[in-house]
């Protein structure tokens, strides 16, 4: 195989490496280049959290271990920046699966129109999920399953957690309520408020990452859906593992996300996990 040309974007430290499909000179399926394309970040101490595959208007995701994504909101706004950098545009538009996507950038960030987020019809308790949910008993507020594209089970906790949350997450993740695909897992908790929105921390433990990511865009909409839930705010700010900002806003029935987004390398991917890119 010759090197596949590559750049790899940041979106508020979620991690992409992202190829178009017209570049690629021998077939590869995608699930088998995204776990090239992360096996070489691993080997370039970069964490990529999986492959955004460009094919004309359209752009999916697969994730660090192969699987398929049916949404991602900080690959929607890494494509959107892309599509705005090359096109000098002041808006893009394009599909993410079956997704309609609208991007723009505003002061410096990258905003894109989101799947609005709603509750799933079947809801977790917490008996349901007995002895997964006994770490967090003593910090936990509410629980709830959101939809954002991708599910989540949201846990809103009091405070930052007293428990290691890389032991608790895996076994949410993997839960037998949530088969057969499981779950991403999000935690969040609410530190105050800007211009009278929740803001508040939030990590998600993402499902076919099989690990928390420095930022999950569909966590932040869950999180964010969770926060404006108890009031009548339109807007809430959540800051991310990175230390950046996404803001999540709803006007209507339109959901949007707003954060940092950059490009942050291009090369030649090898076929030789090994080789540095």
């Amino acid at each position: 195989m010759v090197g596949i040309p590559y750049e790899t974007w940041s979106g508020a430290g979620n991690t992409f490496v992202l190829v178009e499909a017209a570049l690629l000179r021998e077939p590869i399926a995608p699930p088998d280049l995204a776990r090239l394309a992360c096996a070489a970040g691993r080997a370039s101490a970069a964490a990529v959290d999986g492959l955004l595959l460009v094919s004309g208007d359209e752009v999916r995701l697969w994730n660090r271990d192969g699987s398929p994504a049916e949404f991602c909101g900080n690959g929607a706004r890494c494509h959107a920046a892309r599509l705005l950098q090359r096109s000098g545009s002041q808006r893009v538009r394009f599909l993410f699966g079956r997704h309609s996507i609208e991007g723009w950038r505003e002061q410096g960030r990258i905003g894109v129109t989101v799947p609005p987020p709603c509750r799933a019809r079947r809801q977790p308790t917490r008996a349901a999920l007995g002895g997964a949910l006994a770490p967090l008993e003593e910090d936990l507020a509410r629980i709830g399953l959101i939809h954002a594209g991708v599910p989540h089970l949201c846990l809103l906790l009091r405070g930052p957690a007293r428990s290691d949350l890389r032991r608790t997450a895996p076994a949410l993740r993997q839960h037998p309520f949530f088969a057969p695909n499981g779950t991403n897992v999000t935690f969040l908790w609410q530190t105050g408020l800007w211009r009278q929105a929740p803001e508040g921390e939030v990590r998600t433990f993402e499902r076919g990452v099989e690990d928390f990511t420095q930022a999950c865009g569909s966590g932040a909409v869950a999180g964010a859906a969770m926060l404006m839930g108890q009031g009548s705010a339109s807007r809430a700010q959540l800051r991310v593992a990175s230390g950046d900002w996404l803001a999540v806003e709803r006007n209507g029935p339109v959901w949007t996300l707003s954060g940092p987004a950059s490009r942050v390398a291009e090369g030649l991917l090898s076929p030789d996990p090994g080789r540095r890119f």
